[in-house]
């Protein structure tokens, strides 16, 4: 959807601009509050194509990338099992498109513990 700015906060104070990850609020002309869910992007038209599939090193699940959670499923790049502790390349396709790039970290969790980490290291069809 397209939208203007029109207002910029951050812990109450009025902002001029921000910053990709600052934490902030936006007054948005012409979208309402119930078109807005936690873990949207707002972006330049443009500028982002959001993606299922990345690889990365880490490993899966319930996968949290800054607000947005999503479920995903892992391949193992190399198909060897991989133990705790160890460090591995896998393949993620997510259920739904997310907004990502590469360096982005991510956590994966299971329940209410977090079973894993990783970083996007490449950006997949």
């Amino acid at each position: 959807m397209r939208a203007v700015a029109t207002g910029i906060e951050s812990f109450r104070r009025t902002m001029t601009e921000a910053m990709a990850g600052d934490n902030i609020g936006l007054l948005l002309r012409g979208v309402a509050k119930d078109q807005v869910e936690r873990g949207m992007v707002v972006a330049e038209p443009g500028s982002i194509q959001p993606r299922r599939r990345f690889g990365a090193s880490g490993y899966s699940p319930q996968f949290f990338f800054l607000t947005a959670g999503v479920t995903g499923v892992v391949t193992v790049v190399r198909g060897v099992p991989v133990l705790p502790g160890t460090h591995t390349e896998v393949t993620v396709e997510l259920g739904r498109d997310v907004a990502i790039d590469v360096g982005l970290d991510f956590a994966v969790r299971e329940g209410n513990r977090t079973i894993g980490a990783g970083t996007v290291t490449e950006l997949l069809d």
